[in-house]
């Protein structure tokens, strides 16, 4: 008997990767905070918000370029 296995298809929208719910702050938050945030809530990136508005984005990236340049 032969058996043949089934390569899983890969994710093809947005929608079949993304994580619901949106980790946010405000700007004058500390860079340690948001990293703290970051972990406790298991992202990569913290939308920065303006009251209502969405006005960035902070990644892990940037918290590494910005312990970087110390």
């Amino acid at each position: 008997m032969r058996v043949t296995r089934r390569t899983p298809t890969p994710p093809s929208r947005v929608r079949d990767v993304m994580t619901t719910g949106v980790v946010a702050t405000h700007p004058n938050e500390s860079l340690a905070d948001i990293a703290v945030r970051m972990r406790d809530h298991g992202v990569g990136a913290v939308a920065i918000m303006d009251d209502e508005e969405l006005i960035g984005i902070i990644t892990e990236r940037d918290l590494s370029r910005a312990t970087a340049d110390g």
